[in-house]
């Protein structure tokens, strides 16, 4: 009986090898894009029914004028309809935009007219493409300076970053939040106070509402913050964090992460944070202090790592680095993952800006690329994860083979037992 058991156990065990991930384009999405776009695309996002909002400093998409944003299906066709309703589009280039729940595109970026509209730096447009003509009257003189981002907090408020010391005759620094109508957040205005001392270039909110903003700036408020500072829901500055981050960056971080566990993942031209070495990337603890367990392998890495999301079990990003071919997984201990590559082929040829990820867990890379694998992609790409396994996770014998196998050991056992004749 034992020797039964012992080979059913050999017929049971599964056969594993290790498994590995392979970026691949998504040649349908090539094909439905065409020529694509005819320069750099800076942003984007994914509304609810999935569609792509694309925005920069383009004119054009696949033949059509698309003056620097343009909506997508989410095969990489041109939607139509949005596309004749945006009109004369924008006069300059944008940067950011966000999609609210109701999903209309909140508009950020250096321009100041929206199809032939005055709109300073700020404007809202409905889903099909048309602007929002309470919004734009809300909004009034708008910024006096460039709009470098924005984000929409669950409370449908506003929070902006950029350039800029006035919002339709309020003063704010660099930093401001608005009510969901357009209308300046008086109290988070007041909270702010004297904002940034140079540029904020990025950020995230967290789930408890809280903003960790980074980019040129070395005080926030009066305060003493090297490239980096968090604020609590109502613009003052988290004191606990403030503390904890030391130092700060010695250079700006460029690309930051949330993490599920509220770490934070940032990677930029620094080499230092607190006065401790750690060149290109960097993760933080929730309360500001170094993450000790990430040593960020960074022998292969030439430039920072943007953009960059996290991907389920790490963080995945593109960037200016060698041995991933510009594409490249970092696993949960700031590892480069080995078995994580490009199919074939040298990646992209030049810099991505952004990317998002669909529903499927294909991704959407947009930026200053014109290349992939040597296959036309321009500043626009879609790729997929293909998982390479000969790994056997599952029994693959049938149970009435199993009895059959039983059933023959027995009788074969019964044959040669003492005192069994044929």
């Amino acid at each position: 009986m034992k020797k039964i058991l012992m080979t059913l156990l050999v017929l049971w065990a599964p056969i594993t090898t290790n498994a590995s991930q392979t970026i691949e384009i998504d040649t349908q999405f090539t094909r439905n894009m065409g020529t694509a776009f005819n320069d750099t695309v800076l942003d984007i996002s994914l509304q609810n029914d999935g569609n792509i909002v694309a925005a920069g400093y383009f004119t054009a998409y696949n033949g059509h004028t698309q003056n620097h944003i343009t909506q997508l299906n989410p095969d990489g066709s041109i939607d139509l309809e949005f596309a004749s309703t945006t009109g004369a589009g924008f006069d300059l280039g944008v940067s950011s935009i966000a999609i609210q729940p109701n999903s209309q595109i909140i508009v950020g970026g250096y321009f100041t007219s929206y199809n032939g509209r005055t709109q300073n730096h700020i404007t809202r447009i409905n889903t099909n493409g048309s602007i929002d003509d309470m919004f734009a009257s809300t909004t009034g003189a708008g910024f006096d300076g460039s709009v470098q981002k924005l984000l929409v907090q669950t409370d449908g408020k506003i929070v902006v970053l950029g350039n800029f010391t006035n919002y339709n005759g309020v003063p704010v620094a660099n930093i401001a939040r608005l009510n969901s109508d357009g209308t300046i957040d008086a109290v988070f205005a007041s909270s702010t106070g004297s904002g940034f001392d140079s540029g904020p270039t990025n950020m995230i909110i967290e789930p408890d509402g809280q903003i960790v903003v980074v980019g040129y700036f070395t005080s926030c408020n009066g305060r003493p913050q090297n490239y980096i500072t968090r604020l609590n829901s109502d613009g003052t500055i988290d004191e606990s964090f403030a503390t904890n981050i030391g130092t700060g960056f010695d250079v700006e971080p460029s690309s930051i992460v949330l993490e599920p566990n509220g770490k934070v993942v940032l990677n930029g031209y620094f080499s230092t944070f607190d006065g401790i070495q750690r060149d290109l990337i960097v993760r933080l603890n929730e309360n500001g202090t170094l993450d000790q367990s990430f040593e960020g392998h960074t022998n292969d890495l030439v430039e920072p790592l943007h953009p960059a999301i996290y991907a389920g079990d790490g963080v995945l990003a593109l960037g200016g680095f060698n041995a991933s071919n510009n594409v490249l997984k970092i696993g949960g201990n700031g590892q480069i993952e080995t078995n994580f590559a490009i199919s074939s082929g040298v990646g992209i040829d030049s810099p991505a800006i952004d990317m998002v990820r669909q529903s499927d867990g294909k991704l959407v890379v947009v930026g200053m690329f014109s290349k992939y694998n040597q296959t036309i992609q321009n500043r626009i790409m879609r790729l997929k994860i293909v998982e390479n396994s000969n790994s056997i996770n599952k029994t693959v014998i049938k149970k009435d083979k199993i009895k059959k196998i039983i059933k023959k050991i027995l009788n074969r056992n019964n044959e040669h037992r003492p005192g069994k004749h044929r």
